[in-house]
């Protein structure tokens, strides 16, 4: 998107502009997520599509309160304004595609999205509610300012106990057995918990050796198991992406610092 195209917080002259970029933000966010929701849950991961139905409903309420705003502010919105902008979260660039990726998006990733986004719409209107033309004007973008910070807080706090949760439960490894992959998909959704795993172990393997030796030896399961399934599959796509995903597991043991 070319930066011309966002819409300017300097450019909100009236509440009632004011507002209508609020509700067509809201109502976007509603629109990605419940896409977002859609495609996760067709890939079969249930417990982050869930999170997104959830974080669709809480939006929902936010454009309900809105709409109690206008009516309030005796304006009527303005459904052709655009709203601020949504962009991916400002997380470690390795995980900017995999937070709204199908197969391989965890709560945490979610939730950093989200995060990411209710900060943006949160600096928007403090920036309206500290250079706005007039006090109404400030006022209500004060008021919207501190709904995003409200909202992006209480998104931390779950982001913080998907985190904590995440990282209780990445030592369990994922049941690696070649017998159970029938398909490219199967292998896809393995191949995610296996990473997501890797990257738990990743963030604590500068704590110590141990840390780093348990690191070591997931990536060699790991790359035990991709091996194992090129001998054994008679499918194509399936031995193809065993085939990737063996090579780049064995590119990542190189990697890691020695013993």
């Amino acid at each position: 998107m070319n930066a011309r195209d966002e819409l300017d917080p300097g450019d909100i002259t009236s509440v009632a502009h004011l507002l209508s970029a609020a509700m067509a933000a809201e109502h976007e966010a509603v629109r990605r997520y419940r896409a977002l929701a859609e495609q996760i849950r067709e890939a079969g991961n249930q417990e982050v599509a869930a999170l997104f139905e959830r974080l669709m409903e809480e939006e929902r309420g936010h454009e309900q309160q809105l709409e109690q705003w206008a009516a309030e502010a005796g304006v009527t919105p303005d459904t052709e304004t655009r709203g601020v902008q949504w962009r991916h979260p400002a997380v470690r660039s390795d995980h900017d595609a995999e937070a709204v990726d199908p197969a391989r998006s965890t709560p945490y990733k979610a939730l950093s999205f989200a995060v990411h986004n209710e900060e943006r719409a949160f600096r928007f209107y403090a920036y309206v509610a500290a250079f706005g033309r007039d006090a109404r004007l400030r006022d209500y973008a004060e008021r919207l300012a501190h709904e995003e910070l409200a909202h992006a807080a209480l998104l931390r706090s779950m982001r913080r106990r998907a985190w904590r949760k995440e990282r209780e439960s990445g030592d369990r490894q994922p049941e690696l057995d070649v017998r159970q992959i029938r398909t490219v998909q199967d292998l896809t959704h393995t191949a995610a918990r296996i990473e997501e795993r890797l990257e738990v172990l990743e963030r604590r393997a500068g704590e110590d050796d141990q840390a780093l030796a348990a690191l070591r030896a997931a990536c060699d399961e790991a790359f035990d198991f991709y091996d194992a399934l090129v001998q054994r599959t008679d499918d194509e796509a399936t031995l193809l992406e065993a085939q990737r995903l063996g090579k780049a597991m064995l590119t990542r043991i190189r990697n890691l610092p020695p013993p």
